[in-house]
């Protein structure tokens, strides 16, 4: 993995010295790359490896393929971040990528553990899999965070803002907390109706750029209890998933084909109805900035601290085009509107490829 990234990376270490628009779409095949071997990997070698035949044996195996993967990306965010330290890193990556990977795992060894038919195993594996998807919803992964210190209650500076700007907006003033993370992110959590903000946005903007995103987030607290309830319900999509196996051996594989075009479906129309929830939310932060463009600014550093292209690879992004969101918000960004981004990078694909046809062979 490590190996992969280096020579994925050669491209994006050329273009050093360009605008940082073109590095962040230059480094973009290589996070979706890398992005696909860090959660396809596991699951292609835990699933596919022949001589390992209890669901167990293949999580373990799984689990153990994801931990390499993941240090083998410590390559690309140096990159991004070239101070970066190792320890540090590892923290971050930690608490970034495993609550990913542990609902990713609950749906799989629900998948593999399913019957197909109705009993007490059914019972047990339909509670125990809902059971650990809701707990997360409810935000567990944020309580262990707080556990080990990575999530701790706002400072002074940021409580001030987010009091002010919600007086301003005429709503309760939500509980705030403060991720250690150098990626500058700032995200909303309506069921708990908290605001999450980590260290290095903070850093990066100013009281003006923070308040203005604080209005963003806001916005998205005061969604009403239908596109809450929408979001419950797209939490709870990929759940369906784990009936494929009673649902082949009743009706047959068209019965599952059926299943999985009803998710396709209704993942794309909440993908759709996201992005109009996060243009709001770009207009109320308009709406109330203090100072005109503060709230462009802010998320023009934000993309530049991360690599985020300023232009999105496809259509189903969660969120608009930064370039779009600028523009919006009352600001004709400083450069020209960048091309799209490819969305992986050769090598990171060829890897896969290569590897799946392996374990075919193989078996």
């Amino acid at each position: 993995m490590a190996a992969r990234n280096l020579v994925a990376l050669a491209p994006v270490r050329k273009a050093r010295g360009v605008h940082w628009s073109d590095r962040a779409r230059s480094l973009w095949p290589v996070r979706t790359g890398a992005a696909f071997m860090l959660y396809g990997l596991p699951f292609i070698i835990g699933i596919g490896i022949p001589f390992l035949h209890h669901p167990l044996q293949r999580v373990v195996c799984g689990i153990a393929v994801f931990f390499g993967a993941m240090l083998g990306t410590f390559s690309i965010e140096r990159t991004v971040r070239p101070g970066l330290q190792w320890g540090h890193w590892v923290r971050q990556a930690l608490a970034a990528h495993l609550p990913i990977f542990i609902l990713a795992v609950n749906l799989v060894l629900a998948i593999l553990l399913m019957p197909t038919q109705f009993g007490p195993r059914m019972a047990c594996v339909v509670v125990v899999h809902f059971t650990v998807r809701y707990l997360f919803l409810a935000g567990i992964h944020y309580r262990v965070l707080r556990w080990v210190g990575l999530l701790r209650p706002a400072g002074e500076r940021l409580r001030s803002l987010v009091t002010a700007t919600a007086l301003g907006m005429q709503q309760p003033v939500p509980s705030t907390s403060e991720q250690q993370s150098d990626v500058a992110q700032a995200w909303a959590l309506p069921l708990q109706h908290e605001l999450i903000f980590t260290t290095g946005l903070l850093a990066i903007c100013t009281d003006e750029e923070v308040g203005a995103v604080v209005a963003h987030e806001m916005a998205h607290l005061s969604e009403s209890r239908a596109m809450l309830a929408g979001r419950i319900l797209a939490w709870s999509l990929p759940s369906m998933l784990i009936f494929i196996p009673p649902m082949v051996q009743w009706s047959g594989p068209p019965s599952a084909i059926l299943l999985l075009l009803v998710y396709f479906l209704a993942h794309r129309a909440w993908q759709h109805y996201s992005k109009r929830m996060e243009e709001r939310a770009d207009r109320a932060a308009t709406a109330s900035e203090q100072d005109a463009g503060a709230y462009a600014r802010a998320l023009c550093k934000i993309y530049e601290a991360d690599l985020v292209p300023a232009v999105n690879a496809g259509k189903r992004a969660s969120h608009p085009d930064l370039y779009d969101r600028m523009i919006a918000a009352g600001v004709t960004p400083d450069f020209p509107r960048p091309a799209k981004p490819e969305h992986a990078s050769f090598v990171g694909v060829a890897c896969l490829v290569l590897l799946f046809i392996a374990v075919l062979l193989y078996q």
